[in-house]
């Protein structure tokens, strides 16, 4: 899964490279992001407790502020802050909410 998330991501920086389009490079960027999270995901999912947790809440309040910044409304410049922050948001609630609720399953 690592091999094929860095290759993936590779091909997307390739194509975000070769664009000559803004939109379609930003497109191409966020595939290499989300290919390059998954198997953060998967380890988050399979075992939260070895995560940094604080990381991935600042760093889905740093994408919502960037979102927040933006000074225009513009796609071009909100679709990456707006997907890093429900991904990094995704991660959050796998780090913090899931295993609490798994927990209290556990607890007759």
């Amino acid at each position: 899964m690592d091999m094929f998330s860095m290759v993936t991501s590779l091909t997307g920086v390739a194509l975000w490279v070769a664009f000559n389009s803004p939109l379609l490079s930003i497109i191409a960027n966020l595939f290499a992001t989300i290919v390059a999270v998954t198997p953060t995901i998967l380890k988050a999912r399979r075992d939260p407790e070895p995560e940094t947790r604080i990381a991935f809440l600042l760093g889905g309040v740093s994408s919502a502020m960037g979102a927040v910044s933006v000074d225009k409304f513009d796609l071009n410049l909100l679709i990456l802050p707006i997907a890093g922050f429900f991904i990094q948001a995704y991660i959050v609630y796998l780090l913090y909410l899931r295993p609490r609720r798994s927990e209290s399953k556990k607890s007759p």
